[in-house]
């Protein structure tokens, strides 16, 4: 698009109903709710607690314009104002709230588009300082659901503030998204029974890969999955989402042909929490926050025999962070000539290896790491963030 000026469409005020948080085409925008409503959205109501939302405020009579812009831009993207408002009526209580944007409709041409976007913060003037969850309506239809909150717990009545940012983004250069119309909302889920997600450090030694990002499963549970008549069950190859919706938009934004949403049954990872019980010199690390993946390593051990048979090692348990487009790198190479001695390493112009009898380890700018027992098994981290183990 050489003139992103023609992109730019006038937005005048209509009336939506009372659950609407965001609704609109190119050419209408509004935030009104039934008078004795307000802009509460009630997501479930108990003798012992109930849980809620607000928009924000009315907006109503307002013209606004939308074109290819920053997040923050006050004339061309939306910021609105969230307080996610919880209340217990019961001591002791704990509860566990998801907050959703659902897709009522839009049009194709927005759907195919990496830059239609969304970003929920903390920062009313930022969509990326206090960043809670992000991402783009590529691949949504009719109901798809896309999760702000998932499990946040509650243990007290509160006004719990948040800020949500949509906008086209100053990248965008089709066209076809001019007057594309789209109607979203706000819903959400909230129960008083503890999720059953896994926060903590796992340690295993397996050829199943797994991706920094990916939501793992570490005990065997059920699942929307992709059935696909070529492939099969997406449940068996680390594909799996929580609700419906969330599979159809996957499916449609894949184009995967002769493919259905159904349930069905996640294996669990095979793991541990203590690496000693895998019994293996070298293995991989995975912090994991609510069942995703945030980081991964290889950990390897110098045992006191390997460092008194090779001059300059030092025995002990050592581990490198890989995945990260190469930001450990330097925390990388000094671990391994902490562990190797820099008399058993070769500094290259974009790795670092070291070798002795029996293990090998390194680290190169990109971000991928590994270790290697010379007789073809391995553990790696590869910059992309995926990481298996051979051998």
């Amino acid at each position: 698009m050489k003139d992103k000026n023609k992109l730019i469409i006038t937005i005048v005020a209509i009336t939506l109903a009372a659950i609407v948080i965001v609704g609109a085409t190119y050419a209408y925008w509004s935030w009104t709710t039934a008078t004795n409503q307000q802009t509460n959205v009630t997501f479930r109501v108990t003798s012992d607690f109930s849980c809620g939302a607000d928009g924000g405020g009315n907006i109503t009579s307002q013209q606004k314009t939308l074109a290819p812009t920053t997040c923050t831009n006050p004339n061309f993207a939306f910021q609105k104002p969230i307080v996610v408002k919880p209340t217990i009526n019961a001591n002791g209580k704990t509860i566990y709230m998801d907050l959703y944007l659902k897709v009522n409709s839009i049009g194709t041409y927005l759907s195919q588009s990496q830059y239609f976007k969304y970003a929920l913060t903390t920062d009313s003037q930022s969509c990326t300082n206090g960043l809670v969850s992000s991402g783009t309506f590529q691949g949504a239809t009719t109901n798809t659901e896309i999760r702000l909150l998932h499990n946040k717990s509650y243990s007290a009545t509160t006004n719990d503030p948040y800020y949500l940012y949509i906008w086209l983004d100053k990248d965008e250069t089709n066209n076809n998204t001019q007057n594309q119309p789209f109607d979203i909302s706000l819903t959400g889920t909230c129960t008083d029974e503890a999720p059953t997600t896994f926060t903590g450090t796992i340690y295993r030694y397996s050829n199943t890969g797994v991706s920094i990002g990916q939501r793992i499963v570490l005990q065997q549970k059920q699942e929307w999955c992709a059935n696909s008549t070529e492939f099969g069950n997406s449940c068996d190859f680390g594909y799996f989402w929580d609700t419906e919706s969330e599979c159809e938009a996957y499916v449609a934004n894949q184009n995967m042909e002769n493919t259905t949403c159904g349930e069905g049954t996640v294996q669990p990872i095979s793991y541990e929490t203590n690496a000693s019980n895998l019994n293996k010199t070298f293995y991989l690390k995975h912090t994991i926050v609510d069942d995703i993946v945030t980081e991964s390593y290889v950990e390897f051990v110098v045992t006191p025999e390997m460092a008194g048979a090779n001059s300059g090692m030092t025995a002990g348990t050592y581990y490198l962070k890989g995945g990260d487009n190469g930001a450990a790198y330097t925390t990388n190479k000094a671990t391994l000539t902490t562990a190797f001695g820099s008399s058993n390493c070769t500094d290259n112009s974009s790795d670092f290896v070291c070798i002795v009898s029996g293990l090998s380890a390194g680290a190169n700018t990109s971000g991928h790491v590994g270790a290697y027992d010379g007789a073809g098994a391995y553990c790696s981290v590869i910059n992309d963030g995926d990481s298996n183990c051979r051998g």
